[in-house]
């Protein structure tokens, strides 16, 4: 198997310490015991094979393994960060391997920016998420706003998530086809894995 997979996790009552992470309302632990989530096989395999832990896969998403996906890049990459013709070479090739990571799972939704009225200007804040507003001449708006309706935005103006959500449906969603959080997810679960054996 490999891909992710919501998996029931037990763990040796004998661990110091956990080696597979859950998110909480109160943040990142790395419990000992028993609880559910979802997690990369290959970081499942390490938990099971190296720490003892027993593990029962419910459900998941498998995926083909690809072998050295980005070794010519960061290759590439790599080589003009250790010898740059100058400072802004280096710089330019330091930032573009340390972002790689960070631009696979970056968010999936893009804010809009429009230029619109007062009118459409107060639905919008009765229904999404305003990053930021300017007040551009008379009864205009310059508004930057997250396209997905928002159910707390909606709900703390005494307004019916289901009967806004189905006479607004997210026409405007434009997604970014150039991320891939379980790339990042599984670079991320591979650190982990490298730095617990340290």
């Amino acid at each position: 198997m490999f891909g992710f997979y919501y998996c029931e996790i037990e763990t040796p009552l004998d661990n110091y310490l956990g080696v597979l992470p859950f998110r909480s309302k109160t943040g990142l632990t790395f419990p000992l015991g028993k609880w559910k989530g979802w997690y990369f096989s290959e970081e499942l395999k390490f938990a099971v094979n190296e720490c003892g832990y027993k593990i029962k896969v419910l459900k998941g998403y498998s995926f083909n393994r690809e072998k050295d996906v980005f070794k010519d890049y960061i290759d590439n990459v790599y080589k003009h960060k250790v010898n740059p013709i100058n400072k802004t070479q280096k710089a330019m090739a330091k930032n573009l391997l340390n972002n790689l990571l960070g631009r696979f799972g970056i968010k999936m939704e893009k804010p809009l920016t429009k230029i619109v009225n007062n009118d459409i200007f107060n639905r919008i804040s009765l229904m999404h998420k305003i990053t930021s507003y300017t007040p551009i001449g008379d009864k205009k708006m310059l508004v930057s706003y997250n396209p997905i309706l928002e159910p707390e935005i909606i709900e703390s103006h005494g307004l019916d998530f289901t009967k806004i959500s189905s006479k607004y449906p997210d026409k405007e969603i434009q997604t970014r086809s150039n991320t891939s959080v379980v790339i990042s997810a599984a670079i991320t679960a591979y650190a982990r894995i490298h730095i617990f054996k340290i």
